[in-house]
């Protein structure tokens, strides 16, 4: 849910009969305010819903032939419903169709001077919506939903945390072009912004519930206890019945802990977020949920995974004799104050932050390992030109050096870093460990290219660690460098946690811990595990084939699991098609270390899913095409490989209402009725609005439909 520093929809230039003057700006003057934007999220365990609604006006005298903004969400939200509302009357209710046929279906509307609407998917974390013939003097209300899984922190005593990400704005990312000529001046009122952040706590008799503490980034107002909404009784009868029932409950009814945000703007420069304190006593656990299956066949499997608890041997610090490398950002934008210290009553800065947090890293190194620092901005800087040992006096010499960085080196050129440090490595070590500290506001996708190849080419001899600070920090480039890296990526919220330290030592104790934690997923017989890009996977022409064999065919996203760590909790999902067989009844983890014996199995047995079975189902379904899309990026598939891909996608897409790489959203103009309900919240200013739209079609303007 982007909000910029100034939100308007941008209208695209109007048909050729309406010329513009030519002291018109390369950005039309007649952009459509925000008026109002809302975000209710409701939170329950690791899954959110996030229900989010925007209202525009076309406040001129000309209806718009075709208005565009683009918005972020967190990566790996599942959008499952769209509607769009024109003035008082029009209502259009969003249906999935493959990206051409929605496009199609829109440009048709368009050209019939119909008002329609078209959700497109960008890249997993940005989206885009068009909307056509825009009335005169009408307002534009779009409603958006989505699922998605909230970020977690498995901690060892102070309990589970659980951050809820609200991405409130695009910050322009170094590299990217930060201005725009325009006139975003309005003449209508604004009504603000408003967030609700809605965290379901399950007592249990026996303590105080699940939610320990609740802090957000933000002023906001926080209300305990709160009961859900009650059921409306049909008579006196049925109340006094229902009141009966509570009171001869032994458990208490679960109550929420209710997080309220108003502004009278509706545009912020940093993300919300809010983060959830589990009890010790209420730690997330290991588990398989099943959800049933649809009327065409689907079940899902949601598979968490907590690798505290498969994985029961772990290297000693002391057996670690390989080699750590700490890239530490030293641009300009670390020197930004991030919060202000309250006992010292001074702001404090990002850099500051970090220089109170590497000595105790540095004090915490294991005495057989080699160790250097690298500290970049436009450029790369090194301690040593090497690693080296790990002794009194390189410790005192790497501290002092440490207490004299400045954020005095200029830019963010974090991957000219991360091959500087790659090319440094001593290759006789037995592995080289890279721990990353940044702001990261920079492009991703060549970063994350760069680490996604060089762990192939080295596999376990190297790893690629993440620790992102700051509240514009890209949290899809954080986790995916730790992802692609064969370690993992976590953003701290440095205002809610000034003392960080804790977060990069348990980073490091993952550098110094076994090299892989790998798991894999069995069902045992019966069960045959298929891929989207070179199975034809639900489908008419095989399932004959699967009944005759007793086969039941599942896919499983991600595949191949990702590297763990200890500190990490993973969901793995598997969508199955049923229609030749039954579900399974437990799933086989086969776990292994360096260390440990390989096939320690752990058998979690199937729970029913107590949430709305379409959520799983859901999850599931995005899931299995953000899996394929990284399939697809990561090898060079053939042509029935990739028509394959598109066919299973388009299938599983329609079928579950998920927009990805190879499906959208459209909404015209329809006289089926009413769909499912749905809600949504963004904006963004004009120049992150181009610089994005620019990116996001890889030097071509991505709205061109």
């Amino acid at each position: 849910m982007p909000m910029g520093s100034d939100p308007e929809l941008t209208p695209h230039a109007p048909p050729p009969q309406q010329s513009q003057s030519s002291s018109d700006s390369d950005i039309p003057n007649d952009c459509l305010p925000l008026l109002h934007a809302s975000v209710v999220v409701h939170v329950d365990g690791i899954i959110t819903r996030t229900t989010l609604l925007q209202r525009f006006s076309n406040p001129s005298e000309e209806s718009i032939h075709e208005a565009r903004y683009m918005f972020p969400l967190y990566d790996g939200a599942v959008v499952v419903a769209f509607r769009c509302t024109v003035g008082q009357e029009r209502e259009l209710f969003g249906k999935v169709q493959a990206k051409e046929e929605a496009r199609s279906t829109f440009k048709k509307a368009v050209k019939r001077h119909e008002t329609a609407a078209l959700l497109e998917e960008h890249t997993p974390e940005i989206f885009e919506t068009v909307i056509g013939n825009i009335p005169a003097q009408t307002d534009i209300e779009v409603r958006i939903e989505y699922l998605g899984e909230a970020k977690t922190s498995v901690l060892d005593q102070t309990g589970d945390v659980i951050d809820i990400i609200i991405p409130m704005s695009i910050a322009p990312r170094y590299g990217e072009s930060s201005s725009f000529p325009g006139n975003s001046s309005t003449r209508v009122n604004r009504e603000g912004l408003s967030i609700e952040v809605k965290v379901t706590d399950k007592v249990k008799v026996t303590d105080s519930g699940t939610v320990k503490k609740l802090h957000c980034n933000h002023e906001v107002e926080t209300e305990k206890n709160v009961p859900f909404n009650p059921t409306k009784a049909s008579s006196l009868a049925e109340l006094s019945k229902s009141a009966v029932k509570a009171s001869s409950s032994v458990v208490p009814p679960p109550t929420q802990s209710v997080i309220r945000y108003a502004s009278d703007v509706a545009i912020m420069d940093e993300d919300f977020v809010v983060s959830v304190e589990n009890n010790p006593s209420h730690p997330l656990r290991s588990r398989a949920v099943l959800s049933p299956s649809d009327e065409n066949g689907l079940a899902a499997v949601m598979i968490n995974i907590k690798p505290a608890e498969i994985f029961k041997s772990a290297a000693r610090a002391d057996q670690f004799a390989g080699e750590i490398i700490f890239v530490l950002d030293r641009s300009g934008s670390m020197e930004l104050f991030d919060y202000v210290d309250q006992r010292r009553g001074a702001e404090r800065t990002k850099l500051a932050t970090l220089k109170r947090a590497m000595p105790l890293a540095l004090s915490s190194l294991p005495e057989t390992c080699h160790f250097n620092v690298v500290s970049f901005g436009s450029d790369a800087e090194f301690l040593w030109r090497g690693s080296m040992p790990y002794t009194n006096k390189n410790l005192d010499f790497a501290q002092r050096y440490l207490q004299r960085l400045e954020a005095n080196m200029g830019g963010t050129e974090l991957l000219h870093a991360l091959k500087k440090a790659v090319d440094s490595r001593r290759a006789e070590q037995s592995s080289t460990q890279i721990i990353l500290v940044t702001d990261g506001e920079v492009q991703s996708d060549s970063i994350l290219e760069f680490v996604w190849n060089t762990r192939q080419e080295l596999g376990d001899k190297i790893r690629f660690f993440a620790l992102g600070i700051g509240f514009q920090v890209p949290h899809r480039l954080i986790n995916r460098i730790g992802e692609f890296g064969g370690g993992y990526g976590e953003v701290v919220d440095i205002e809610a946690k000034p003392q960080w330290e804790d977060r990069l030592i348990a980073m490091l104790a993952a550098g110094i811990g076994p090299k892989s934690w790998n798991c894999t997923i069995d069902l045992g017989p019966g069960f045959e595990r298929q891929s989207l890009m070179s199975d034809r996977f639900w489908d008419e022409s095989t399932r004959q084939e699967s009944e005759s064999l007793g086969i039941v065919p599942y896919v499983q996203a991600p595949y191949p699991i990702p590297p763990m760590h200890p500190f990490a909790f993973r969901s793995v999902f598997l969508l199955l098609d049923i229609r030749s067989g039954k579900p399974p009844t437990k799933v086989i983890l086969s776990v292994s270390t360096d260390e440990a014996k390989p096939g320690t199995e752990h058998v979690l047995f199937l729970e029913p899913a107590k949430t709305d079975m379409s959520t799983i189902q859901h999850l599931a379904a995005k899931a299995a095409l953000l899996s394929l899309e990284a399939e697809v990026d990561r090898q060079t598939p053939s042509r029935r490989q990739e028509e394959l891909a598109k066919k299973n996608a388009v299938a599983l897409g329609t079928n579950f209402a998920v927009i990805s790489r190879w499906t959208s959203y459209v909404a015209v103009k329809d006289s089926t009725g009413i769909v499912e309900e749905v809600d949504f919240d963004r904006d963004c200013s004009q120049a992150s609005l181009r610089a994005l739209r620019y990116r996001a079609g890889n030097g071509t303007k991505s709205g061109e439909i």
